[in-house]
C-alpha cells in the first residue's frame, strides 16, 4: 500500500523543478521552522501532561511528547505549494 501510495503521489512531480526550488531554500529559515514545530510538541505535551495529572494518569512527561510526535507525524494535512506562500 505505501508503494502504491508514493507513485500516485510522485508520479506527476517534476523533479528538476523539486529540485530547482530546493537550491532556493534558505537553511537558517528551515531551521527556525523545525525549531518552531519541536516547541509546539513540547508545550501541547505538557498541557497533556497537566490534563492527565489533573485526572490521576502518571504517564511521564517524555511518553507524551513521542506520542504527540506520531500524531504529528502521521496526520494528513491540507498540502501546499510554492505557489501558495506569500
Amino acid at each position: 500500500m505505501t508503494v502504491l501510495g508514493l507513485y500516485l503521489v510522485l508520479r506527476g512531480l517534476d523533479f528538476r523543478a523539486l529540485l530547482d526550488t530546493l537550491r532556493t531554500v534558505r537553511l537558517s529559515w528551515m531551521a527556525v521552522g523545525a525549531a518552531a514545530i519541536a516547541l509546539s510538541l513540547v508545550v501541547r505535551a505538557y498541557r497533556w501532561h497537566v490534563v492527565l495529572r489533573g485526572v490521576g494518569s502518571s504517564i511521564r512527561f517524555g511518553r507524551l511528547v513521542e506520542l504527540l510526535s506520531l500524531i504529528h507525524i502521521s496526520s494528513p494535512r491540507p498540502a501546499t505549494t510554492a505557489a501558495t506562500v506569500p
